[in-house]
């Protein structure tokens, strides 16, 4: 919706690098409430922005952290493990709970009069319009200037041709079908399905055998596996994503590498001339030749 309504400089997602001094007495337009919205808001309020408004789809932030729950060993080890069905049940209830932002992140924003927080206001369109965007959201309409958006990625896996393929990393997990327009079921399902080891997995069997060699070790990977690159999940990720791409590894290698490479090497790693020395020549009669 944003590329397609406004020129590229006139906007920033906030995962890009941002020039927060040239936004020093503009009116900015924050879109999401996670904690790179929150910070990138409380930033651009730092560096002198005349006023800043977050808008967030939820009519509440949300104030409890499910991700703390789940930051223990049987859970992020073994997840992995559970049928299908029981994973679907944990995402869902956890991507509905969703994150707040950080405590330090809302508090610095807080503490700036010039700051408002649009609550239950998805924004349902936008323009540009005598230079200053027009925004229309639930509330009515709104006026503001460069938005650092903070919306989520999503994950999609694409052909050399460019276009999405329908049968690869789209795969659901199984469980109860989305239901139309409800939130959380419908994102759910455009997270792929990942093997134990990290690797997208085909929708037809046989129909993609190349996905076995793509891995992904990113927040993609949460409904499959509740292991992300995030820093509690490392130790419980690493080494299985590891050890899949070693693995892939060697089963790739062993089409190259034969048995008769096997068993054509001749690097030497064991020496006997001294034993089949001391064999040839007993210590007995060495001494008596050195003798005379």
């Amino acid at each position: 919706m944003i590329k397609d309504a406004l020129s590229r400089e006139r906007y920033a997602h906030t995962s890009e690098a941002i020039d927060f001094a040239a936004l020093a007495g503009r009116r900015i337009g924050v879109i999401g409430a996670g904690a790179s919205a929150f910070d990138n808001a409380a930033t651009a309020l730092e560096h002198g922005a005349a006023v800043v408004d977050l808008y967030c789809r939820r009519p509440k932030l949300p104030v409890i952290n499910p991700n703390r729950w789940i930051e223990f060993t049987g859970f992020l080890r073994h997840f992995g493990d559970l049928d299908d069905a029981m994973k679907w049940r944990f995402m869902k209830l956890i991507f509905d709970m969703n994150q707040p932002p950080p405590q330090d992140a809302f508090e610095r924003c807080a503490r700036f009069d010039n700051f408002t927080l649009h609550l239950d206001s998805p924004i349902q369109s936008l323009a540009l319009a005598q230079d200053v965007i027009q925004l229309k959201n639930t509330a009515g309409s709104d006026k503001c200037g460069l938005p650092p958006s903070g919306h989520r990625f999503r994950y999609r896996l694409r052909g050399a041709s460019g276009a999405r393929s329908h049968r690869t990393a789209d795969r659901a997990l199984v469980g109860p079908l989305p239901a139309a327009g409800r939130r959380g079921e419908s994102l759910l399902s455009a997270y792929p399905y990942l093997s134990p080891y990290f690797q997208f997995t085909e929708r037809v069997p046989g129909a993609a055998p190349y996905l076995k060699n793509i891995f992904c070790y990113t927040y993609a990977a949460m409904p499959s596996l509740a292991c992300t690159a995030g820093i509690s999940q490392l130790k419980f990720g690493a080494r299985p994503h590891g050890f899949g791409i070693t693995r892939r590894a060697f089963s790739w290698a062993t089409r190259i590498v034969t048995l008769r490479a096997c068993a054509i090497t001749r690097e030497p790693e064991l020496d006997t001339s001294a034993f089949e020395a001391a064999r040839r020549y007993p210590a007995s009669t060495r001494a008596h030749r050195v003798s005379r």
